[in-house]
Parts: structure tokens; sequence; C-alpha cells
């Protein structure tokens, strides 16, 4: 039997049976190791990809939940507390702007009497409020067709201390 020969680009090595063997062996178990990682590799990635989808699934939920939480909070005056960044990105006024009684600026003027008006008897009645109205956007010129709610908020000993509101577009 005559030994094999290996070619490199700069000479020929002859090699003995065996360990033209053993070569072949380590490559065949690199070959199976490689395939291996790939195999790790590529359920890493599938387990990656669940994760990301996991991930976007509670995003999602989280916008949800924002969305359901109270756009606006007032005290028990009806001055305003607190408001969404979700509003203000679409009105374009700002909460400092808005905050106490300047959320009325906000209210078309030919709806303002009926909406102020309105949302101070639900205030001293403790009661519901819910309209529709007009917001004038801080440009001045553009309005949005709006719905809103509010709810009498109770503190932990039971009086009024204010109310929570929802606002949604809806024209």
């Amino acid at each position: 039997m005559t030994s094999p020969v290996l070619v490199f680009p700069s000479r020929r090595v002859k090699t003995h049976p065996q360990s033209s063997m053993r070569v072949l062996e380590d490559l065949r178990a690199l070959s199976d190791v490689a395939r291996g990682w790939k195999n790790l590799r590529d359920e890493a990635e599938q387990e990656i990809r669940k994760l990301e989808a996991e991930r976007d699934a509670i995003l999602n939920r989280l916008r949800d939940l924002q969305r359901a939480m109270p756009t606006f909070r007032s005290d028990m005056r009806g001055l305003l507390e607190n408001i969404s960044e979700e509003f203000l990105d679409g009105s374009g006024y700002t909460k400092s702007f808005l905050q106490g009684h300047g959320w009325q600026f906000a209210i078309h003027r030919d709806d303002l009497s009926r909406v102020v008006g309105g949302f101070y008897k639900a205030v001293m009645s403790g009661t519901n409020f819910i309209d529709e109205y007009r917001i004038t956007k801080n440009d001045g010129n553009s309005t949005m067709l709006v719905q809103a709610l509010a709810t009498p908020r109770v503190s932990a000993q039971g009086q009024l201390a204010g109310y929570d509101g929802w606002v949604w577009q809806v024209g």
C-alpha cells in the first residue's frame, strides 16, 4: 500500500496511512462540533425571537393599560392636577399650561360655557361628568372633537378627593 500524498501549494507531503486516518477522524469530529454549534446558535436565535415576541406583547399590553389609565386628574375643586402625555402630544399644550384652570383654554370657545358649567356642576354634586366637545389645539387653528368622562375619586376616608377623567378623540 502506498502512502497518500497531501498536496499543499508550496510542497508535497507524504503521510503515513494511520495519520491520514486520524486526520480524517479529527475532521469528522470537528465537523460534528461545528454542526452542534450551528444547532445551538439556531436554537438560541429561535429563543431570542420568542422572547422578543413576548416582550412586544407585554409592551402592547402596557400601552393598552396606559390608554385605560385616566387622561386627566383633577382635585375636588376641578383644578387640573395631571394630564397624560398622549393628550399633550395630540393637543400641543404643555402640562404646566393646562394645570389649574388652564385646561379651560383648550376648550373651544363655543363649547366653553357648557363644558365648564357641566363639569363644575358634576364636581359640586359628586356625580359623573359626560360630554362631547371640541378642543382647540395649541396652534389656535385646528380642533379635535372629543368625548369626555370624569368620575369621582374617593379618598380612603370615603370623601370626594377629585376626579379621574378620560378624553378620547371621536372626530
